[in-house]
Parts: C-alpha cells; sequence; structure tokens
C-alpha cells in the first residue's frame, strides 16, 4: 500500500460555491481503480459480519484541505486478567486487606 494511505478510486471535493445547502461534499468513486486498490492491498480491509470491509476516514491536512485516509487502526487484543487471589479461596483483587 502507498505510504499515504491515501485510497486509490476515490476522490473527495469539498462543496461547490453554488450547492445547495443541503450538499455537504463529493466523492466519486472510479470503480476499476477501486477494486485494483482492494485487490493490492487484502491488508487494509476488515471483516464485519462476514463480510469484507474498507474503513475510511475523512480527515482535514494543515492546510485545512478535506481528504480521504484508510483507517488502520487496529484494536490490541485484550488480555485475559492473571487470577490476583493467588488461589486463595475468600480473596478478590484486593488481596487480603483487612477492611
Amino acid at each position: 500500500m502507498s505510504d499515504n494511505n491515501l485510497p486509490e478510486g476515490i476522490r473527495y471535493f469539498e462543496k461547490h460555491a453554488n450547492a445547495p445547502d443541503f450538499v455537504i461534499d463529493s466523492l466519486v468513486i472510479t470503480i476499476d481503480d477501486f477494486n485494483a486498490f482492494v485487490q493490492n492491498n487484502p491488508d487494509v480491509l476488515t471483516e464485519y459480519q462476514g463480510k469484507k470491509q474498507l474503513k475510511l476516514q475523512r480527515l482535514r491536512s494543515k492546510q485545512g484541505k478535506i481528504y480521504l485516509s484508510v483507517d488502520t487502526f487496529q484494536p490490541q487484543a485484550q488480555q485475559q486478567a492473571a487470577p490476583s487471589n493467588n488461589g486463595k479461596p475468600g480473596t478478590d483483587e484486593i488481596g487480603d486487606l483487612p477492611f
């Protein structure tokens, strides 16, 4: 994948000055380019309910321009907490405190 995480085949355009108020912005997806990007970058795909998906984020550059980026955030797997009672019955996370 490219170093800057820009998805190929998807272009973002800010609202045109003459567009009506209900228009927020525009996206153009060039299907062939987008399909090639997905085929060449399977590592950026996630899965939800058995379906492949590509997560994108709308970001703002330092110059104030809006752009799209592939969301590559991967949550860390939660580790199972080891029992803190040291195997003693009747103790819990606070140990052997008398109160």
